[in-house]
């Protein structure tokens, strides 16, 4: 195989890879999988739910059990003014975000007046099915830089496809660097998502309605499909770092331009 159809599969498949990458990270953002739950209920009657959400949207239904009917839309509502992010069901944005602000109020008012269990006003309210705001924007920013760099990565190995790079950030070096990114940033985004899900989603994802009707998702959820997207589009990331290892490609550019130069000095030196 030439040294050019050598370089043009292996820039063809990193961009190939890229592709495949990104809309990996844009189904997991899009769909509502990234996590799922079977609540049951702590009642004697044993009834099983079944709940699915993602980062803005997802599904709830707690009487598949007693009745068939569509499940119920959940959303994700978030208060940047209070820090929190929480489930609701209510059709009307301003309901929700009322319901927010209420269950925040909520939570200190029972730990100022009940002292429960020695609780701080935040574990009280994180038992009210609430979890940080913060780690939930900083999921989507990472996937977001994920999909930057990888767009930008696309954009170089069709420079690489089409021309000889005189630039070393422009070559093969570059493209380590822009998968290296993209691969590092979204990593960065399931590891927080991951974190979240540990110390918090993993306890509790219901409404306060809910746990007071007895239902309870400790210990009943796991890591849906919208999340181990993003995990398989860090692996394509990293397959195209091998692929360019592997492929011994250089910027040739380069390489004639330092060839050229010293030929001309040692020219002058003969001279």
């Amino acid at each position: 195989m030439s040294i050019n159809s050598k370089k043009r599969l292996c820039f063809g498949l990193v961009i190939l890879f890229c592709m495949i990458a990104l809309a990996l990270i844009a189904a997991s953002v899009a769909t509502d999988n990234w996590v799922v739950s079977e609540p049951k209920r702590l009642a004697g009657d044993s009834y099983t739910g079944m709940i699915s959400f993602g980062l803005f949207h997802g599904s709830k239904d707690l009487n598949r059990n007693v009745v068939k009917k569509q499940a119920t839309e959940l959303w994700i509502v978030c208060s940047s003014n209070h820090g929190y992010c929480g489930w609701s069901t209510l059709a009307s944005k301003d309901q929700r975000q009322n319901m927010i602000d209420n269950a925040f109020k909520n939570g200190t008012k029972l730990q100022v007046e009940q002292f429960r269990n020695n609780q701080t006003v935040l574990e009280v309210i994180e038992n009210q099915g609430m979890f940080p705001y913060s780690m939930w924007i900083t999921t989507l920013v990472m996937a977001g830089l994920g999909i930057l760099w990888g767009v930008v990565s696309i954009v170089f190995a069709f420079i690489n496809v089409s021309t000889r790079p005189i630039r070393t950030i422009t070559g093969p070096i570059g493209l380590y660097l822009w998968n290296s990114l993209a691969s590092f940033f979204t990593l960065l985004s399931g590891i927080i998502f991951t974190v979240l899900y540990l110390t918090t989603l993993q306890k509790n994802i219901l409404e306060q309605s809910d746990l007071n009707n007895k239902w309870s998702s400790d210990g009943n959820s796991r890591l849906g499909y919208s999340f181990w997207f993003l995990i398989a589009a860090v692996i394509c990331y990293l397959i195209n770092i091998v692929i360019v290892l592997l492929s011994g490609v250089r910027c040739q550019g380069l390489n004639r331009k330092t060839s050229m130069n010293d030929a001309t000095i040692d020219g002058v030196m003969m001279y």
